[in-house]
This record gives structure tokens, C-alpha cells and sequence, in this order.
């Protein structure tokens, strides 16, 4: 019962993500090993956990929606496998079923946090911060406790069920059933190539495929090699980067500090994602310091700020940080001066910059930088190597976490000027073009490797 338990507590680790900034924690070559040391099988819960991270590459939360819940599939598939030694195959077998059936604890979840969504309007129009900060973590502790408590009953009273039916199928079906289960990989890099291909730059994915199947090359060397390319694209560009220096004409009251405290709280802007204003109450939550210093003596001005930050906001994660620091710079703004401008134009700036942030933030932090770390840590993984999953976070998390800061810090120094900066250019179209060709070229070498199919 007690591995039981630590593997329940996997699953919360999963759900974590949501206070990690989405770093990628939840992806099963991360909590798939964790599940293989609990059970006293590391390198080959390493191996399960990447083969079955493969089988999941396409899976991402693009749009406030996902094809399959990841966390459920990794660690439960990966507990059953090894506990019943089904093996990876089994794994394989086991792990979009249950990805797919485990849709309903989300939306089990979901739905229980919808009745919680009334509650941050009550306390925002009492200027009550403590009562939104509760609340916030409210429904991120509704979504632990489910998560642990399914996971536990799964892996404690349903593993040995499962094992029993593999005990029974014949054969002949379980080694159909290996064979198919190969062409899963295949299903993953398929939905990604579909959710970034770009006619534009799509020759990529043919170079990157004849780079590691006729030159020998390994997706590590590529991965570098694609990176150099769209650097080379991005800088070569006929337009000039836009000049992001100078700042906000408004005398400024955050610190470097300040802002790096909203930075982390950014973190947890997803902690109370609900359906009605997707990431709307962690955005309040995350520039909440900030409105209590600009509004410290005026409490109704301090309950319409949070009023009006606490509507419908929805963006890539790791790029969110770029929509607080113009949101704070204009309340900012709006606070010293209340005839400086109309505080509905708040909301209507950060609807504006984070559909096209969205657009770009989607390619590089879901597709890219995923497929790029997911071709290095899955090549050690797959071989039995457990510093697969910190190779792959420390590769994703540099330039997360650099993105977030830097947005941070730049778009309150200049505030709405930083959005005047980016409709001058196509700087996003540029950045978005170059990621896509970086992510076709990766993926395009890693079919070489990871795509194929087996028969008995």
C-alpha cells in the first residue's frame, strides 16, 4: 500500500506543473522514472517512461484542451507495466486508453471548481486579496486530492485485475497487439507535425529526415544544427528587430524585486484554471502585489482593479508574463492619473496582445522546445540512462524561464509602448515562422529513430 500511496503522490507531483509555470514536470519521462525508483525498478521505469513519452509528444494543452490526460497515462501504465512485468509493450498498450478514460477526472474537476468561480467576484468586490488567494488555492488543492486519490485506487485494486487479463489473451493477440503498439510514437509525431506544419518552411522536416538517415547524424546534433538554422532565419530577416529600449513615460513604483515576485507567482497562474475565465484568476492572483501597492490608500480603486483583472484571460503560459507587466503598467498609470486613460482599455490590451502571443508562445513552448528536449533526454532514456528527465527539463527551462523573466521586466518598462513596438514589426510572425522550422527539422530526424513497425 505504501508504493501505493508514493505513486498517488506522483500524480499530485504531476498536477504540480500548474505551480511550476508549466515546466514540463507532468510528461511522462519525468514522472514515469519517479514511479520506476518507488517500485524498485529505475532503468526500467526510465525506458517505459520514454517510450511512452514519445507516444504522447503530440499530446498538449494547446487552447485550454488535450487529447489525452498525460499524467494519468504515464505514471498508472507505467505502475501496471512493472508491477505485473508486462513490459513496455504493455505499457504502450495500456497508456492512451487510460490517458483517454482518465479525460473524465478533468472534467470531473473542472466542473467542481466552475461553482468556485462566483466566489472570486464576491471577495474582488469586497477588495478582499487573502479571500482571492484562498481561493486560488482551493482549486488547485480540489485537483491534488482527486488526482491522488484516483491514482491510489487505480495502481492498489486495479493493477492486478490488468494483470490478469494479459494472463488470459492469447499469444498470437498479444504479439499483434506489440506490433501495433509500435506505430504509437508514429500517432504522437503525427498530430505534432499536423499542429505546426508550415508550407512555407516544411522542406525542414525532409533535411532534418535526411540528415540522421543518410548522414548518420544523431537528433543532438541535429537539434543544434535546426537551432542554428532558424536563428540564421530569424536574424537574416529583411525587417531590423524592434528597439525595446527606453521606458514607461509614468513614474514607476515596482522594483526589480516586485517584479520578480509577480514573476513567480506567474507560476501559478493555472493553479485555478476553470472553464468560464480559463486563466483569468491567476493572472489577478499573479499582479495582485502590484495592485495593492499602486491602490495602498484608495480601497475602491483597489476593488476595481481586482474586478477588472479577474475576467477571462487566456495565453501561453510562459509568455503571460509579457501581458502583466503592460496590465501593471497601465493600472499603474491609471492610479496617478484616472483621467490618463479609460480602465476598460486594460482589458482590451491584454485581449489584444495574447491571441498573437498565444500564437507564438503555442509553437515554441508546447511544440518546439518539447520536440527538441524530447529527442536528447528520449536517446538517453530509452537507454537506460536516469538523467534522461533533468536533461530534458534543464533544456526546456532555460529558455522558459528566461522568456518569463525578460517579458516581465521589458514590457513594464515600457508599457504600452512595448505594444506599439511589437505592431510596428512582424516580429512575431518572424519568431514563429523560425520556431516552426526548427521543430519540423527536429521532429523529421526523430522518425528515423523512433518510427517503424515490428511483426512478429
Amino acid at each position: 500500500m505504501l508504493q501505493s500511496i508514493l505513486i498517488g503522490l506522483v500524480a499530485v507531483l504531476g498536477w504540480c506543473e500548474y505551480l511550476t509555470g508549466t515546466a514540463m514536470i507532468q510528461r511522462p519521462i519525468i514522472l514515469g522514472t519517479l514511479v520506476g525508483i518507488i517500485l524498485g525498478e529505475p532503468v526500467q521505469g526510465v525506458i517505459i517512461a520514454s517510450t511512452i513519452h514519445l507516444a504522447f509528444l503530440g499530446a498538449a494543452w494547446i487552447g485550454g484542451t488535450c487529447p489525452v490526460n498525460v499524467i494519468a497515462g504515464g505514471v498508472i501504465s507505467t505502475a501496471v507495466a512493472i508491477k505485473t512485468g508486462i513490459g513496455v509493450e504493455g505499457a504502450l498498450t495500456l497508456c492512451v486508453p487510460i490517458g483517454t478514460l482518465y479525460l473524465a477526472v478533468d472534467s470531473l474537476c473542472y466542473f467542481i471548481v466552475q461553482f468556485f468561480v462566483p466566489k472570486f467576484d464576491e471577495v474582488c468586490a469586497k477588495g478582499d486579496c487573502k479571500k482571492v488567494s484562498l481561493w486560488h488555492w482551493v482549486c488547485f488543492g480540489t485537483f491534488c486530492l482527486m488526482y491522488w486519490l484516483v491514482t491510489f485506487l487505480t495502481v492498489e485494486y486495479g493493477t492486478d485485475l490488468v494483470g490478469t487479463a494479459f494472463e488470459k489473451i492469447p499469444e498470437s493477440v498479444i504479439n499483434g497487439i506489440g506490433a501495433g503498439t509500435t506505430l504509437l510514437p508514429a500517432l504522437g509525431f503525427a498530430i505534432l507535425i499536423n499542429s505546426i506544419w508550415n508550407r512555407k518552411v516544411g522542406v525542414a522536416f525532409f533535411i532534418g529526415y535526411a540528415l540522421a538517415a543518410y548522414l548518420g547524424m544523431n537528433p543532438v546534433g541535429i537539434s543544434i544544427l535546426a537551432v542554428a538554422v532558424g536563428i540564421l532565419y530569424f536574424t537574416l530577416g529583411e525587417n531590423q528587430i524592434p528597439d525595446f529600449s527606453g521606458s514607461s513615460e509614468v513614474k514607476q513604483k515596482l522594483n526589480r524585486a516586485d517584479l520578480n515576485k509577480i514573476v513567480m507567482r506567474s507560476l501559478t497562474m493555472e493553479a485555478s484554471y476553470t472553464y468560464e475565465r480559463y486563466q483569468g484568476t491567476g493572472f489577478l492572483f499573479s499582479i495582485m502585489p502590484a495592485l495593492q501597492k499602486y491602490y495602498e490608500n484608495d480601497e475602491d480603486g483597489l476593488k476595481e482593479s481586482l474586478t477588472r483583472n479577474v475576467q477571462m484571460f487566456q495565453t501561453t503560459p510562459a509568455v503571460s508574463t509579457i501581458c502583466m507587466g503592460v496590465a501593471c503598467a497601465m493600472e499603474e498609470q491609471y492610479s496617478q492619473d484616472k483621467n490618463s486613460l479609460d480602465p476598460s482599455m486594460i482589458n482590451s490590451v491584454k485581449s489584444a496582445l495574447m491571441g498573437p502571443l498565444a500564437g507564438v508562445g503555442d509553437s515554441i513552448f508546447w511544440v518546439v522546445l518539447p520536440t527538441i528536449a524530447s529527442g536528447v533526454a528520449c536517446q538517453l532514456g530509452l537507454n537506460g540512462n536516469l538523467l534522461a528527465p533533468l536533461v530534458f527539463l534543464a533544456i526546456y527551462n532555460i529558455p522558459h524561464f528566461l522568456v518569463r523573466f525578460f517579458g516581465m521586466y521589458k514590457s513594464y518598462e515600457l508599457g504600452l509602448n512595448f505594444v506599439a513596438k511589437l505592431s510596428e514589426s512582424n516580429l512575431l510572425e518572424r519568431v514563429s515562422t523560425a520556431a516552426t522550422m526548427v521543430g519540423l527539422m527536429v521532429v523529421g530526424a526523430m522518425t528515423v529513430n523512433w518510427v517503424y513497425i515490428a511483426t512478429p
